[in-house]
């Protein structure tokens, strides 16, 4: 999917409250149509390189920024994993919103597609219950419905050990409360990662990379828990414009989305809630990350399609 001919620039941006967000910014020989992209936990935006050279070739400006305690900048300031003194979540909500808006002043007519993964899903549930109008199309990758009882054990332990350690305190038992059994239906897992991605070289290339590496702050996981259970509040839910069409993949073997049932849910709470245009796809035996499986392209195919439908 690699293309000498997409350029791709870094801008540094400011959010309202003062800290810089890392934009990275691909385009080709046009660019009217515009995708954003929302990256998961532990990750940044330089890993969806070939995502954006993709589509930048199919006619899109495509920009994906680091989160706030993600990437080269947070690691520089020592703040990998931590998103926010107070409200954490909504905060980065809040800085989706402001990159949204920054793209759509680069790019003011076309379709404008919201891409969210994993964590960066969530981030982007939230923005459409608050933001929805704003954008044309929602695809959301490696996601998940309503789980309450495991969202409240974690968001009670976060809440216990942010107490007890303080809010940035890193704590692997915390990582391994969360992730622990992650690779129970893999056979003979190489990595503690195998969960991600079943190419065995996307996963080795994550586990040498040390900002991917690294261990949230128990006040990461409390945020993130506190935003689970905000997002999937019916009557949050409820607040997305009906006509947003949004289009929900995973792979089977995805244990974030419950292997596909907990996906499903989010889809039929949604359709419940009155969106008129859901789309659910899974890829039999892909795991959490579709766009680093080897049918990345296929997946890719499948998102360009479901944009163009509402062009």
């Amino acid at each position: 999917m690699v293309n000498v001919d997409v350029n791709c620039e870094r801008v540094t941006l400011e959010m309202s409250d003062g800290y810089d967000i890392c934009i990275m910014a691909w385009k080709g020989n046009t660019g009217a149509n515009a995708l954003v992209i929302s990256h998961g936990m532990k990750e940044y935006a330089l890993r969806y390189d070939e995502v954006a050279r993709f589509f930048a070739l199919k006619g899109f400006a495509v920009f994906a920024y680091d989160h706030r305690g993600h990437g080269v900048e947070a690691k520089g300031r020592g703040e990998l994993g931590f998103l926010a003194e107070k409200n954490g979540f909504c905060r980065v909500v809040e800085d989706l919103c402001e990159v949204v808006r920054y793209v759509k002043g680069r790019c003011p007519s076309g379709t404008l597609a919201l891409l969210g993964h994993s964590f960066g899903s969530f981030v982007v549930q939230g923005y459409i219950e608050r933001y929805g109008s704003e954008i044309d199309v929602c695809l959301l990758s490696g996601s998940a419905g309503p789980r309450p009882i495991l969202v409240g054990a974690g968001k009670c332990l976060a809440w216990t050990l942010r107490r007890v350690c303080g809010k940035r305190s890193r704590l692997a038992f915390m990582e391994w409360a969360v992730f622990g059994n992650y690779n129970r239906r893999i056979e003979s897992p190489k990595s503690k990662n195998s969960w991600l991605c079943s190419d065995e070289d996307v996963v080795a290339r994550y586990d040498s990379d040390e900002l991917c590496t690294f261990v949230p702050t128990v006040g990461f996981f409390y945020d993130m828990f506190c935003g689970m259970t905000i997002v999937h509040k019916v009557e949050n839910m409820k607040n997305i414009p009906k006509d947003l069409p949004v289009f929900l993949f995973s792979g089977t073997e995805d244990p974030v989305g419950g292997y596909g049932s907990s996906l499903k849910e989010l889809c039929d709470c949604y359709r419940e809630a009155g969106i008129e245009n859901v789309e659910l796809k899974l890829y039999d035996g892909g795991r959490h990350e579709m766009l680093n499986e080897k049918c990345k392209l296929d997946v890719c195919e499948d998102m360009l399609r479901f944009i163009a439908g509402w062009v």
